[in-house]
């Protein structure tokens, strides 16, 4: 079939370091924001097109569709977290719009860029919403401090990446790192407008040695300072010494390059020439990925606070890569081959692959698409096994896990009559890895049906990972009590009368899309 580019919305964006590195891993930008003007300029000059202002203003039902979302938002603290209300704890904030975004549009993946500090902002309320936010919507999420010196660039700059997807958990560990640290020297200009200091404004220090991050401190910047009782060769301790007066040599890497003019040149020291200078603009914008043809903003201050804003292209051009090959385009042996989204049509921009047999997925979204036709006083099941998935469908919100669980061993035995659905694991006698099937399969697609769905998250039951078989004399937990008596009347009946697997998962199907419908909510938005 014809491969179609994946399409990327570039939100909160700056002067387009996301764009520049997805668009070399040939996705397409359908979709960009930035309130900042300076920014909205460059990117404009640049890439052609101007992004909308302001994210609290965007009109979602004219968003197009994207198969991935990038923000690196800023970071703000949550008043009301810690109630696990989903994204609605993050009211009054600006990630609450991406959440937004995000609920309209279920792209597959979603990208989050910020500072470390995050993962320990508010005392860890921040991440703990930002990580059950995504996680109530349907995500798998995972995140890891990256660093750019390990993406061939000669700066130690460390930021959190947060990866959202829908159908299995990103592994940071493929990512593909350099072998060794650049060397800074490797990306200074031959020529430029340098600005020098005088040796009298600046002391070495003996025998510097290279630090574990890849610094090499040699020496610092004449202050004055407290020297009484300082023991020699310390003096670049002082508080007075902080990284702005400090000098680095250029065979190791540089510092993070922060987003302030005065302090978003450190001073370098050049072997060569026994001198210590600063970065020039355009050194600054090497050592951050962007090309030499990339067009900077007339005012200095504004150049130096944008590219100290930005990110590092090798690193996130990696990260695009990565995201292709492990989640949007995966193997041709992959049998996760129909994306839906919204009304179930297929997305553009997915690389497909029909099979002879029908999987987990394809099953559960062509029993959807066929209970529009069903009648309720149309089934054939006893009327005690209909009030039973009534029962679910009513507790489908609050017990996800249940619904969610009793979903997947429908749609299993659907697929595979001879399978004895009580025995969901594998460390059973006879069992199947129904955990997988789930992770992998129904709760992906139930969210992308706009159905309540079991999200993976540490904060809910985990019911496939039950050491018990679902007999009726099951030994695990589950409330109320009637919740318990008609998940386990269900899975018996059907282990009798698999048949009828497809009736029962039908009925249930019909009934919380029923339910679903009654329970939405008009949020009416005031302007102040």
């Amino acid at each position: 079939m014809e491969e179609l580019k994946l399409k990327f919305a570039d939100l909160f964006a700056g002067i387009g370091g996301f764009r520049l590195a997805f668009e070399q891993a040939e996705y397409q930008c359908v979709f960009s924001c930035e309130i900042d003007q300076a920014c909205q300029q460059v990117y404009l000059n640049n890439f052609g097109d101007k992004p909308e202002s302001d994210i609290r203003k965007i009109d979602l039902e004219n968003l197009p569709y994207f198969d991935v979302l990038t923000a690196g938002f800023p970071c703000q603290p949550f008043s009301i977290c810690g109630h696990r209300k989903g994204f609605h704890d993050t009211r009054g904030t600006l990630f609450f719009h991406i959440c937004e975004i995000i609920e309209h549009i279920h792209p597959p993946v979603v990208v989050l860029e910020n500072v470390k500090h995050i993962l320990h902002h508010d005392q860890g309320r921040t991440l703990e919403v930002i990580l059950y936010s995504l996680e109530d919507m349907g995500y798998i999420v995972n995140y890891e401090i990256v660093n750019s010196r390990d993406f061939g660039l000669p700066q130690n700059r460390e930021r959190v990446i947060f990866v959202a997807t829908k159908s299995r958990k990103f592994n940071f560990q493929s990512l593909k790192k350099s072998d060794r640290f650049p060397k800074l020297k490797e990306f200074l200009c031959s020529s430029g407008k340098f600005e020098y200091l005088n040796p009298e404004e600046y002391t070495m220090i003996d025998n510097p040695k290279e630090q574990q991050s890849g610094l090499i401190f040699v020496g610092y910047r004449n202050k004055s300072i407290w020297k009484t009782g300082v023991r020699p060769n310390t003096e670049h301790l002082s508080r007075v010494h902080h990284q702005p007066n400090r000098i680095y040599s250029i065979e190791g890497v540089h510092p993070t390059i922060p987003s302030q003019e005065t302090s978003g040149r450190f001073f370098i020291y050049i072997p060569e020439e026994n001198a210590v200078r600063k970065l020039t603009l355009r050194e600054c914008y090497k050592i951050m990925g962007f090309p030499d043809n990339f067009k900077t903003h007339s005012n200095l201050a504004e150049c130096y606070k944008q590219i100290g804003n930005s990110v590092c292209i090798p690193l996130i051009y990696e990260l695009a890569n990565q995201i292709k090959k492990q989640i949007l385009l995966p193997e041709e042996s992959d049998l996760e081959i129909l994306k839906f989204h919204k009304n179930c049509s297929l997305q553009p921009g997915i690389k497909t692959k029909i099979s002879l047999t029908m999987n987990h997925k394809e099953k559960l979204i062509q029993i959807y698409q066929s209970i529009s036709e069903l009648e309720s006083n149309q089934t054939q099941l006893p009327q005690k096994y209909q009030d039973y998935v009534l029962e679910i469908s009513k507790k489908c919100f609050t017990r996800k896990a249940v619904y969610t669980v009793l979903v997947t061993l429908l749609v299993h035995k659907v697929l595979y009559p001879s399978q004895d659905i009580r025995y969901h694991q594998v460390d059973l006698t006879g069992g199947f890895s129904g955990r997988t099937i789930d992770t992998k399969y129904i709760t992906p697609t139930l969210t992308e049906l706009g159905l309540p769905a079991m999200a993976e998250s540490g904060w809910l039951t985990r019911s496939l990972e039950q050491p018990y078989p679902y007999t009726l004399n099951y030994e695990g937990n589950i409330s109320p009590k009637s919740l318990k008596l008609a998940f386990l009347n269900i899975i018996d009946f059907v282990e009798g009368h698999p048949d009828q697997a497809e009736d029962v998962l039908k009925l249930l199907l019909k009934l919380v899309k029923s339910a679903k419908d009654t329970n939405l909510v008009e949020i009416i938005k005031l302007t102040k």
